[in-house]
């Protein structure tokens, strides 16, 4: 398969994703739009702005990221091991190391497509705390702020051009506007997910890995991921990716990612991003298989 058509797989995956999250990151912005909505037609403009420190964090917004990370980082999880297993299915020689101190050995590994491998409960409960630990505070109360943001944008647009309180918030409850902001939460996040799961189903693989950078391949794709497409590295490593800013596009910095969706990143790296991590088992000059030293464990540093 090549990249081209490896990438276009995984965009029609994330697309079904998209899909099955979709509505409910649209409902919630909803409902956090609402009550900045009845206070400009009920009080006015001038009151609207002074309440907007007062818009709460989106109590339904938490649940809605908590399902898209278990769904989406499960599995990639699996998909992970499923990958890597594949390239070894072949078998090979087994290079010598901490377990394994006699070279020469040949493995094969019966490889089965299937949903799971026998990890999901503890991927389930790395992923959620992952969710609580990290993503509450670094992903919901910046997509509040920005909704805050937002919101406080499209008042100023409405009394430079003129308007009265009722059309603005015809424009705050523009379903266009919703949507844009639905799809970008949904893909982003969705992204992270997708990073984290892949993180954590290398963790269980019994073989040493290289990941390979898999850019969308169209004119959408950012300038800095097109640079790192097929570019293929230890897993342990981490990819060079340029950070761009301004209209003029001038690098500014460099974001060191383990992959696409890498939560340490840069928005400029993150938002929207469609590539993905192909896997595969590392082998040593000789062609060996080199297989992990000690048992694998499961938590991460994030």
């Amino acid at each position: 398969m090549t990249n081209s058509q490896y990438s276009a797989k995984h965009i029609r995956r994330m697309k079904l994703f998209e899909r099955q999250h979709l509505k409910a990151v649209f409902t919630s912005l909803e409902k956090q739009i609402k009550p900045v909505v009845k206070t400009l037609r009920s009080k006015g403009i001038d009151a609207a702005i002074a309440g907007l420190d007062t818009v709460e964090i989106n109590a339904a917004l938490a649940p809605v990221l908590r399902d898209i990370y278990k769904t989406i980082g499960l599995y990639f999880a699996n998909k992970t091991i499923w990958d890597i297993q594949q390239s070894v299915k072949r078998g090979g020689i087994v290079a010598p190391g901490p377990t394994n101190p006699n070279e020469g050995i040949e493995v094969f590994v019966p490889v089965e497509q299937k949903a799971s491998f026998g990890f999901n409960e503890e991927f389930i409960r790395e992923i959620l705390l992952f969710f609580n630990r990290y993503l509450l505070n670094q992903a919901i109360l910046p997509i509040s702020e920005t909704t805050k943001n937002q919101i406080l944008q499209v008042i100023s647009e409405g009394v430079k051009n003129g308007w009265g309180a009722d059309k603005i918030a015809m424009a705050l409850e523009s379903p266009e506007l919703l949507l844009w902001r639905a799809r970008l939460i949904v893909r982003t996040e969705s992204n992270k997910a997708m990073n984290y799961g892949q993180r954590l189903g290398e963790s269980k693989s019994d073989w040493e890995s290289n990941k390979t950078w898999i850019a969308a391949n169209d004119h959408r794709t950012r300038h800095s991921h097109r640079l790192q497409d097929d570019v293929t590295i230890p897993f342990t490593e981490r990819f060079l990716v340029p950070v761009y800013k301004g209209k003029f596009k001038l690098q500014t910095g460099v974001d060191l990612m383990s992959g696409p969706g890498d939560v340490h990143a840069s928005a400029g790296n993150i938002c929207n991003c469609r590539c993905t991590l192909a896997f595969s088992a590392r082998r040593d000059e000789n062609g060996r298989l080199i297989r992990k030293p000690n048992s694998v464990t499961l938590t991460l540093n994030i």
